[in-house]
């Protein structure tokens, strides 16, 4: 025999359980959702092509090369970027010089992104903008492709002297110096665009794989070393490749 109270409580038992199922199904979408976010794959991407040009007794001489930056973290963020993580990925610019070797223009660590976002503040990022001297990135040399330690910084003459007293250093030859009369930055372009990111950049400088793998040291050191720098480039492996070992 029902009673009264037990049809009551019949009728609840079903709306208890229903609310259980809502409220299992909402966590699991809660979870779903957080989890890629706190990992980065909720992220925002963009190509850029960066092109260096040289000014050279025998004309213009220019390098290229396209890298990646990845904007983190997308969706829990007051604004489009504050507090998200921020990456480049891809390589130094390689510039051939002729008779006077390769020019790099390193990737510029944090820098590399933060050009880029100085330069296409969004939220559309399209286009080609020329970068301004004050943003240029570090520029290098080898005098050996083949041995990393034989690594030399070069300026362009406006920059020189901060760069000198930065790393407390009258070595750094500006690229007159360097290369002789007539050798100057022209431009520097960077430019958004669907084209793969570039590798490669180890057929110029095949010690730089295994380097990578003591990123933390200076190039100008010999890879065991945990301290110091004779080159005083500061420069590690990773000015010249991230994210592509």
């Amino acid at each position: 025999m029902v009673t009264e109270e037990n049809s009551h409580l019949g009728a609840q038992e079903p709306k208890g359980a229903y609310r259980r199922v809502l409220f299992v199904v909402a966590l699991l979408l809660l979870t779903a959702f957080i989890g890629p976010a706190r990992a980065g794959l909720f992220s925002d991407s963009w190509h850029y092509k960066i092109t260096v040009t040289i000014d050279t007794p025998e004309g213009p001489k220019s390098g290229s090369t396209v890298r990646e930056v990845i904007l983190g973290g997308k969706g829990f963020s007051p604004s489009p970027e504050m507090g998200r993580h921020r990456e480049v990925r891809g390589e130094a610019v390689a510039i051939d010089l002729g008779s006077k070797g390769y020019l790099f223009s390193t990737v510029g660590g944090d820098n590399g992104y933060r050009r880029f976002f100085e330069l296409f503040p969004g939220p559309i990022r399209e286009g080609k903008k020329i970068l301004p001297t004050a943003k240029y990135p570090e520029f290098v040399r080898f005098s050996n492709l083949e041995n990393p330690q034989t690594v030399q910084r070069v300026c362009n003459p406006e920059r020189c002297e901060k760069l000198r007293r930065a790393l407390k250093s009258a070595i750094i030859p500006s690229f007159i110096e360097a290369f002789g009369e007539g050798f100057l930055v022209k431009e520097i372009s960077i430019e958004v665009t669907n084209d793969p990111v570039t590798w490669g950049i180890e057929k110029l400088l095949p010690w730089l794989p295994q380097r990578l793998l003591h990123d933390g040291t200076y190039l100008g050191a010999a890879p065991e070393t945990c301290c110091g720098d004779p080159s005083g480039t500061l420069e590690q492996a990773s000015s010249f490749s991230k994210g592509g070992y």
